[in-house]
């Protein structure tokens, strides 16, 4: 048997998709391609390496723009236009634009992971039924206190006066948390490689319950409210800016309770007492004042 010798491969015989693309060939190659289309020759180019060969813009690595999302302040100085690219420095400020609140989870995990910490999130599920009419008084109070631009007027001041305290105080409260928030958080988290829970109700209680169960070693919350779900062990502060160079404080609860000498219900009782989220507060009641 027989077989016809292939046909050489020339432009004719390509695919016409094929013909509809072009692309920049580096070296020797684009040279030679470049003379040969100077004889009127049609040439395929590949854009292996060499992009500016038809006026191509070449991606920049992203991580440089990582590593000025990381270290924002970066962005301030007057030399950052001699360390990267126009388009780096330009891509990391439309970022920076859009998520901030993204960007401060993402150097917080970066920096627990670098101390050798495996963070687990835990966000906040649907609150109790107990809880939901404080919620709403703090709804209202929200959207009456943005309305009249208050915040923002008291954050300025405590700006101009240099109340650090004041200053992060209504930092907060300009903030408005939505759904989506935690949404980017969570997928970011996840793009990290880092574990996301949505707990069924309170994230205190799951933490607590997580700690109990020694999934994890300790809960780290800034809300107090931790310790009365049980949590063997409560980290404070450690999710603070380290522009403060605040401490960690670590509590072991069974500790605490002994040097209170109460019972852990009576902890609870006591802390129900001074004021909680689920019923109304004591009027005169609180630790202070008691």
């Amino acid at each position: 048997m027989f077989k016809m010798a292939p046909k050489p491969l020339d432009y004719e015989l390509l695919n016409e998709n094929a013909k509809k693309v072009a692309y920049a060939v580096k070296g020797e190659l684009y040279l030679r391609a470049s003379e040969l289309q100077k004889e009127g020759k049609k040439i395929i180019f590949t854009n292996v390496g060499n992009p500016h060969a038809l006026g191509q813009k070449p991606l920049t690595f992203p991580r440089q723009v990582v590593a000025l999302c990381q270290a924002p302040f970066l962005l301030d100085d007057p030399n950052v236009g001699h360390l990267f690219p126009a388009d780096v420095i330009a891509r990391a400020k439309h970022y920076l634009s859009l998520n901030s609140g993204g960007l401060g989870m993402f150097n917080r995990t970066i920096r627990l992971l670098e101390a050798g910490i495996e963070p687990v999130y835990v966000f906040d599920g649907q609150p109790p039924e107990l809880k939901k009419q404080e919620l709403a008084k703090r709804l209202v109070f929200t959207v009456l206190y943005l309305k009249r631009k208050d915040a923002t007027n008291d954050l300025n001041t405590t700006i101009e006066t240099g109340d650090l305290e004041g200053i992060e105080k209504y930092s907060k409260r300009t903030v408005k948390v939505t759904k989506q928030h935690n949404e980017d958080c969570k997928r970011l988290l996840r793009l990290m490689g880092v574990p996301t829970i949505e707990a069924p109700c309170e994230a205190e209680a799951q933490c607590a319950a997580l700690c109990k169960s020694d999934k994890v070693f300790a809960v780290a919350s800034e809300n107090m409210d931790t310790l009365t779900f049980g949590v063997p062990r409560f980290l404070h502060h450690l999710m603070d800016p380290s522009s403060k160079k605040i401490s960690v404080m670590e509590f072991d609860v069974s500790k605490v309770l002994e040097e209170l000498r109460l019972t852990m219900d009576q902890f609870i009782d006591l802390c129900i007492l001074s004021g909680c989220d689920y019923c109304d507060n004591i009027k005169g009641g609180a630790i202070r004042e008691a």
